[in-house]
Protein backbone atom coordinates (compact mmCIF):
# COMPACT_ATOMS: atom_id res chain seq x y z
CA UNK A 1 0.00 0.00 0.00
CA UNK A 2 1.07 3.59 -0.23
CA UNK A 3 1.89 6.10 1.78
CA UNK A 4 -1.11 7.88 0.44
CA UNK A 5 -3.36 5.22 -1.20
CA UNK A 6 -5.97 6.26 -4.17
CA UNK A 7 -9.21 5.21 -1.80
CA UNK A 8 -10.01 5.17 1.21
CA UNK A 9 -12.84 2.56 2.18
CA UNK A 10 -14.36 3.00 5.47
CA UNK A 11 -16.43 0.68 7.27
CA UNK A 12 -17.97 1.32 10.69
CA UNK A 13 -18.80 -2.33 12.65
CA UNK A 14 -20.54 -2.21 16.25
CA UNK A 15 -21.00 -6.15 16.34
CA UNK A 16 -20.80 -7.23 13.17
CA UNK A 17 -18.31 -10.21 14.32
CA UNK A 18 -20.83 -12.92 12.21
CA UNK A 19 -20.24 -11.03 8.60
CA UNK A 20 -17.38 -8.31 8.74
CA UNK A 21 -14.72 -11.22 7.52
CA UNK A 22 -16.92 -11.60 4.14
CA UNK A 23 -17.16 -7.87 3.91
CA UNK A 24 -13.51 -7.25 4.22
CA UNK A 25 -12.65 -10.39 2.10
CA UNK A 26 -14.85 -8.27 -1.02
CA UNK A 27 -12.99 -5.35 -0.65
CA UNK A 28 -9.18 -7.36 -0.49
CA UNK A 29 -10.22 -8.97 -3.69
CA UNK A 30 -11.02 -5.84 -5.28
CA UNK A 31 -9.41 -5.72 -8.72
CA UNK A 32 -8.22 -2.55 -7.98
CA UNK A 33 -5.52 -2.20 -5.40
CA UNK A 34 -4.69 0.89 -4.20
CA UNK A 35 -6.58 1.49 -1.39
CA UNK A 36 -6.79 1.47 2.24
CA UNK A 37 -9.32 -0.49 4.17
CA UNK A 38 -10.38 1.65 7.60
CA UNK A 39 -12.40 -0.29 10.27
CA UNK A 40 -13.92 1.33 12.73
CA UNK A 41 -15.07 -0.96 15.89
CA UNK A 42 -17.60 1.26 17.97
CA UNK A 43 -16.62 -0.44 21.08
CA UNK A 44 -17.66 -3.95 20.07
CA UNK A 45 -18.87 -6.72 22.46
CA UNK A 46 -18.83 -9.82 20.51
CA UNK A 47 -16.06 -11.01 17.77
CA UNK A 48 -15.62 -8.25 15.56
CA UNK A 49 -12.05 -7.17 16.26
CA UNK A 50 -10.84 -10.66 16.73
CA UNK A 51 -12.74 -11.15 12.52
CA UNK A 52 -10.53 -8.22 12.02
CA UNK A 53 -7.47 -8.80 13.30
CA UNK A 54 -7.47 -12.50 10.85
CA UNK A 55 -6.45 -10.93 8.21
CA UNK A 56 -2.95 -9.90 7.59
CA UNK A 57 -2.70 -7.38 5.07
CA UNK A 58 -1.36 -3.58 5.30
CA UNK A 59 -3.80 -2.18 3.43
CA UNK A 60 -5.94 -2.39 6.89
CA UNK A 61 -6.09 0.24 9.44
CA UNK A 62 -8.30 -0.53 12.52
CA UNK A 63 -9.75 2.28 14.46
CA UNK A 64 -10.91 1.94 17.79
CA UNK A 65 -13.54 4.06 19.51
CA UNK A 66 -13.58 4.43 23.06
CA UNK A 67 -16.96 2.78 23.61
CA UNK A 68 -19.80 2.99 21.63
CA UNK A 69 -20.29 6.60 20.04
CA UNK A 70 -23.23 5.57 17.05
CA UNK A 71 -22.73 5.36 13.18
CA UNK A 72 -22.31 8.83 12.77
CA UNK A 73 -19.21 9.52 15.10
CA UNK A 74 -17.34 6.46 13.48
CA UNK A 75 -17.95 7.68 9.63
CA UNK A 76 -16.66 10.84 10.68
CA UNK A 77 -13.81 9.66 12.36
CA UNK A 78 -12.54 7.50 9.08
CA UNK A 79 -13.63 10.79 6.88
CA UNK A 80 -10.99 12.35 9.39
CA UNK A 81 -8.56 9.46 9.22
CA UNK A 82 -8.67 8.76 5.39
CA UNK A 83 -5.68 9.59 3.39
CA UNK A 84 -7.41 9.17 0.15
CA UNK A 85 -8.19 11.13 -2.88
CA UNK A 86 -11.44 9.22 -2.59
CA UNK A 87 -13.74 7.62 0.33
CA UNK A 88 -15.63 5.05 -0.84
CA UNK A 89 -18.20 3.72 2.03
CA UNK A 90 -18.72 -0.17 2.94
CA UNK A 91 -21.09 -2.13 5.33
CA UNK A 92 -19.77 -4.84 7.42
CA UNK A 93 -22.43 -7.37 6.52
CA UNK A 94 -22.06 -6.78 2.62
CA UNK A 95 -20.13 -7.90 -0.58
CA UNK A 96 -18.60 -5.56 -2.66
CA UNK A 97 -18.07 -6.86 -6.11
CA UNK A 98 -14.80 -7.06 -7.34
CA UNK A 99 -14.72 -4.35 -9.98
CA UNK A 100 -16.55 -1.97 -7.47
CA UNK A 101 -13.45 0.06 -6.74
CA UNK A 102 -12.30 -0.31 -10.28
CA UNK A 103 -15.48 1.16 -11.86
CA UNK A 104 -15.92 3.86 -9.48
CA UNK A 105 -12.19 5.58 -9.57
CA UNK A 106 -12.50 5.54 -13.07
CA UNK A 107 -15.79 6.79 -13.30
CA UNK A 108 -14.72 9.67 -10.61
CA UNK A 109 -11.14 10.39 -12.47
CA UNK A 110 -13.08 11.24 -16.26
CA UNK A 111 -15.60 13.24 -14.24
CA UNK A 112 -14.31 15.83 -12.33
CA UNK A 113 -17.28 17.54 -11.82
CA UNK A 114 -18.74 14.75 -10.07
CA UNK A 115 -18.72 14.73 -5.97
CA UNK A 116 -20.39 12.02 -5.46
CA UNK A 117 -21.05 8.38 -7.18
CA UNK A 118 -22.82 5.43 -6.23
CA UNK A 119 -23.87 2.64 -8.07
CA UNK A 120 -26.91 0.12 -8.34
CA UNK A 121 -27.10 -2.39 -5.61
CA UNK A 122 -28.19 -6.25 -5.40
CA UNK A 123 -30.83 -6.64 -2.10
CA UNK A 124 -31.01 -10.01 -0.39
CA UNK A 125 -32.81 -11.31 2.25
CA UNK A 126 -30.75 -14.26 3.57
CA UNK A 127 -32.57 -17.86 2.10
CA UNK A 128 -35.57 -15.43 0.86
CA UNK A 129 -36.08 -12.73 -2.15
CA UNK A 130 -33.19 -10.75 -4.00
CA UNK A 131 -33.88 -7.42 -5.98
CA UNK A 132 -32.25 -4.77 -7.84
CA UNK A 133 -32.20 -1.20 -6.43
CA UNK A 134 -32.14 0.91 -9.40
CA UNK A 135 -31.93 4.54 -9.70
CA UNK A 136 -31.29 7.52 -12.54
CA UNK A 137 -27.93 7.84 -13.36
CA UNK A 138 -27.90 11.60 -14.57
CA UNK A 139 -27.16 14.44 -11.94
CA UNK A 140 -30.02 16.24 -12.90
CA UNK A 141 -32.44 13.47 -12.22
CA UNK A 142 -30.80 12.51 -8.88
CA UNK A 143 -30.39 15.98 -7.76
CA UNK A 144 -34.44 15.84 -8.05
CA UNK A 145 -34.89 13.00 -6.83
CA UNK A 146 -33.21 13.72 -3.48
CA UNK A 147 -36.28 15.92 -3.22
CA UNK A 148 -38.31 12.76 -1.82
CA UNK A 149 -36.38 10.30 -0.96
CA UNK A 150 -32.27 9.03 -1.22
CA UNK A 151 -31.63 6.87 -4.84
CA UNK A 152 -28.38 6.63 -2.98
CA UNK A 153 -27.79 2.86 -1.45
CA UNK A 154 -25.34 4.05 0.97
CA UNK A 155 -22.69 1.56 1.02
CA UNK A 156 -22.35 2.09 -2.59
CA UNK A 157 -21.22 5.27 -2.81
CA UNK A 158 -17.81 6.98 -3.65
CA UNK A 159 -16.85 10.60 -2.22
CA UNK A 160 -14.56 13.55 -3.89
CA UNK A 161 -12.43 13.94 -0.52
CA UNK A 162 -11.97 17.96 -1.94
CA UNK A 163 -15.54 18.53 -1.58
CA UNK A 164 -16.03 17.03 1.61
CA UNK A 165 -12.94 19.06 3.04
CA UNK A 166 -13.77 22.56 0.96
CA UNK A 167 -17.14 22.82 1.99
CA UNK A 168 -17.06 21.41 5.33
CA UNK A 169 -19.05 18.58 4.78
CA UNK A 170 -19.82 15.89 7.08
CA UNK A 171 -22.32 13.16 8.52
CA UNK A 172 -25.06 15.40 10.57
CA UNK A 173 -25.60 14.19 14.16
CA UNK A 174 -28.92 16.05 14.36
CA UNK A 175 -30.37 13.59 11.74
CA UNK A 176 -29.74 10.35 12.98
CA UNK A 177 -30.81 7.33 10.60
CA UNK A 178 -31.19 9.26 8.09
CA UNK A 179 -27.50 11.07 8.47
CA UNK A 180 -26.27 9.79 4.72
CA UNK A 181 -29.69 11.86 3.18
CA UNK A 182 -28.86 14.66 5.06
CA UNK A 183 -25.31 14.67 3.75
CA UNK A 184 -26.15 13.57 -0.14
CA UNK A 185 -28.22 16.72 -0.11
CA UNK A 186 -25.45 18.79 1.17
CA UNK A 187 -23.19 17.42 -1.41
CA UNK A 188 -26.02 18.23 -4.30
CA UNK A 189 -25.73 21.53 -3.54
CA UNK A 190 -22.09 22.05 -4.41
CA UNK A 191 -21.14 19.16 -6.64
CA UNK A 192 -22.58 16.98 -9.49
CA UNK A 193 -23.59 13.58 -8.42
CA UNK A 194 -23.99 9.90 -10.60
CA UNK A 195 -24.78 6.39 -9.83
CA UNK A 196 -23.18 3.77 -12.48
CA UNK A 197 -26.05 2.20 -13.81
CA UNK A 198 -24.83 -1.41 -12.78
CA UNK A 199 -25.10 -3.74 -9.52
CA UNK A 200 -21.55 -3.14 -7.89
CA UNK A 201 -22.53 -4.04 -4.36
CA UNK A 202 -24.51 -7.10 -2.89
CA UNK A 203 -26.80 -5.59 0.04
CA UNK A 204 -27.88 -8.02 3.07
CA UNK A 205 -30.86 -6.63 4.49
CA UNK A 206 -32.01 -7.40 7.98
CA UNK A 207 -34.03 -6.47 10.69
CA UNK A 208 -30.87 -5.92 13.25
CA UNK A 209 -29.86 -3.18 10.83
CA UNK A 210 -29.83 0.47 12.36
CA UNK A 211 -32.53 1.53 9.96
CA UNK A 212 -34.16 -1.93 10.05
CA UNK A 213 -34.22 -1.44 14.29
CA UNK A 214 -36.16 2.05 13.82
CA UNK A 215 -39.02 0.92 11.56
CA UNK A 216 -39.47 -2.08 14.47
CA UNK A 217 -40.50 0.31 16.96
CA UNK A 218 -43.39 3.13 16.63
CA UNK A 219 -41.38 5.95 18.38
CA UNK A 220 -38.42 5.86 16.75
CA UNK A 221 -40.53 6.03 13.63
CA UNK A 222 -42.47 8.68 14.25
CA UNK A 223 -39.21 10.38 15.18
CA UNK A 224 -37.50 9.80 11.95
CA UNK A 225 -40.29 10.90 10.04
CA UNK A 226 -40.39 14.64 11.81
CA UNK A 227 -36.53 14.33 11.44
CA UNK A 228 -37.51 13.71 7.50
CA UNK A 229 -39.57 16.71 7.34
CA UNK A 230 -36.80 19.15 8.98
CA UNK A 231 -34.49 17.34 6.11
CA UNK A 232 -37.17 17.83 3.18
CA UNK A 233 -37.92 21.93 4.29
CA UNK A 234 -33.99 22.45 4.08
CA UNK A 235 -33.71 21.21 0.89
CA UNK A 236 -36.95 22.44 -0.57
CA UNK A 237 -35.75 25.85 0.88
CA UNK A 238 -31.74 25.83 -0.71
CA UNK A 239 -32.99 24.66 -4.20
CA UNK A 240 -36.41 26.09 -5.22
CA UNK A 241 -36.79 29.02 -2.38
CA UNK A 242 -39.62 27.88 -0.61
CA UNK A 243 -39.99 27.60 2.75
CA UNK A 244 -42.98 24.64 3.14
CA UNK A 245 -45.16 25.10 6.15
CA UNK A 246 -46.64 21.93 7.96
CA UNK A 247 -49.83 21.53 5.75
CA UNK A 248 -47.24 21.31 2.89
CA UNK A 249 -44.90 19.35 4.21
CA UNK A 250 -47.50 16.63 5.35
CA UNK A 251 -48.35 16.80 1.62
CA UNK A 252 -45.18 16.07 0.73
CA UNK A 253 -44.56 13.12 3.46
CA UNK A 254 -47.67 11.51 1.29
CA UNK A 255 -45.09 9.20 -1.01
CA UNK A 256 -43.29 8.78 2.58
CA UNK A 257 -46.18 7.42 4.66
CA UNK A 258 -47.94 5.26 1.64
CA UNK A 259 -45.26 3.21 2.18
CA UNK A 260 -46.07 1.96 5.94
CA UNK A 261 -50.20 2.84 5.78
CA UNK A 262 -52.85 3.79 4.20
CA UNK A 263 -53.08 7.21 2.95
CA UNK A 264 -56.79 8.81 2.38
CA UNK A 265 -57.74 10.02 -0.75
CA UNK A 266 -57.77 13.69 -0.13
CA UNK A 267 -54.57 13.45 1.21
CA UNK A 268 -53.36 12.20 -2.35
CA UNK A 269 -54.66 14.89 -3.90
CA UNK A 270 -53.04 17.41 -1.98
CA UNK A 271 -49.75 15.84 -2.64
CA UNK A 272 -50.93 15.44 -6.36
CA UNK A 273 -51.74 19.52 -5.88
CA UNK A 274 -48.55 20.19 -4.03
CA UNK A 275 -46.08 18.47 -6.79
CA UNK A 276 -47.34 20.81 -9.29
CA UNK A 277 -46.48 23.75 -7.14
CA UNK A 278 -43.11 22.36 -6.85
CA UNK A 279 -43.07 22.00 -10.49
CA UNK A 280 -44.21 25.92 -11.25
CA UNK A 281 -41.85 26.87 -8.45
CA UNK A 282 -38.84 25.05 -10.58
CA UNK A 283 -39.72 27.11 -13.45
CA UNK A 284 -39.38 30.31 -11.93
CA UNK A 285 -36.15 29.41 -9.66
CA UNK A 286 -34.57 26.82 -12.10
CA UNK A 287 -32.31 25.07 -10.25
CA UNK A 288 -33.66 21.87 -11.07
CA UNK A 289 -33.49 20.85 -14.85
CA UNK A 290 -36.85 21.46 -16.23
CA UNK A 291 -37.13 18.26 -18.00
CA UNK A 292 -35.54 16.12 -15.49
CA UNK A 293 -37.61 17.63 -12.61
CA UNK A 294 -40.96 17.01 -14.91
CA UNK A 295 -39.73 12.95 -14.78
CA UNK A 296 -39.39 12.60 -11.25
CA UNK A 297 -42.27 14.38 -10.33
CA UNK A 298 -43.95 12.79 -12.75
CA UNK A 299 -42.56 9.59 -11.31
CA UNK A 300 -43.81 10.40 -7.89
CA UNK A 301 -47.40 10.91 -8.53
CA UNK A 302 -47.61 7.70 -10.66
CA UNK A 303 -46.50 6.31 -7.05
CA UNK A 304 -49.78 8.09 -5.49
CA UNK A 305 -51.54 5.92 -7.58
CA UNK A 306 -53.53 2.42 -5.77
CA UNK A 307 -51.34 -0.61 -5.36
CA UNK A 308 -52.04 -4.10 -5.37
CA UNK A 309 -52.67 -5.81 -2.34
CA UNK A 310 -49.07 -7.93 -2.94
CA UNK A 311 -47.26 -4.63 -3.70
CA UNK A 312 -48.26 -2.68 -1.08
CA UNK A 313 -46.80 -5.64 1.32
CA UNK A 314 -43.54 -5.50 -0.57
CA UNK A 315 -43.08 -2.23 -0.53
CA UNK A 316 -43.38 -2.45 3.66
CA UNK A 317 -41.36 -5.40 3.77
CA UNK A 318 -38.84 -3.32 1.53
CA UNK A 319 -38.60 0.01 3.99
CA UNK A 320 -38.98 -2.54 7.17
CA UNK A 321 -36.21 -4.61 6.30
CA UNK A 322 -33.97 -1.64 4.53
CA UNK A 323 -30.99 -0.18 6.62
Amino acid sequence: MSATPLVSVILPAYNAGRHIGAAIASILAQSFGDFELLVIDDGSADGTVGAVEKFDDPRIRVLRNDGNRGIVFSLNRGIEEARGRYIARMDADDIARPERLARQVAFMDAHPEVGLCGSWARKFVPYGPRWTQKAPASSDELKAALLFATPFVHPTVMMRRSVLDEHRLRYDPAFPAVEDYRLWCEMALVTGVAIIPDVLLDYRVSFSSVTGAVFLDPERLARRREILLKLWSDYIEKTLGIIPNREQLDAHACLYDRRFARVSPDRIETARRWLDFLQQANGERRFFDGAAFATVCDEAKRSLVAVSPADRVRRVLIGLLGK
